[in-house]
């Protein structure tokens, strides 16, 4: 059953750039991502060594125990690899680049859940999913190729 699933999605998207256009779009997309991700952490860790509280070691292993900072270390890491190399591939990379978007979600989840309050509300996370099934449903609905 997922098979057939994987297979009917698969026919659904058409190619119409070629491979080579694909991979350019990736390494940009992965390079874009690896330098936010990087930015922020070093902004962020350069926050947290100016505060005045405690030691700068005890601020900087506090630093480095958030799952936050881990899964966006994660995310940095595995896209600067794809942004070098956007057909990397092999099984320890495949659990790596897993465990990133696993990181990442797990992180955006609790920052659903236990985020800004009273800012986010639940009309708000109603109102902010109409762009991406707009998205996906415009992406998933068949239409002729051009060109």
């Amino acid at each position: 059953m997922p098979h057939e699933i994987i297979r009917m999605l698969s026919a659904m998207s058409i190619d119409t750039a070629g491979p080579r256009v694909r991979l350019r779009t990736a390494q940009w997309w992965h390079g874009a991502t690896a330098l936010v991700a990087a930015a922020s952490l070093v902004t962020q860790f350069i926050l947290v060594l100016n505060a005045d509280n405690d030691t700068a070691l005890t601020r900087a292993v506090r630093y480095f125990s958030y799952v936050t900072i881990q899964s966006n270390i994660a995310v940095c890491v595995v896209c600067a690899m794809l942004a070098a190399r956007p057909d990397r591939e092999g099984p320890v990379f495949r659990v790596a680049r897993l465990d990133a978007v696993i990181g990442i979600t797990v992180t955006g989840l609790g920052w659903l859940v236990f985020g800004p309050r009273p800012r986010i509300n639940p009309r708000v996370i109603w109102l902010s999913v109409i762009a991406p099934i707009v998205w996906l449903a415009y992406t998933l609905v068949p239409r002729p190729v051009e060109g």
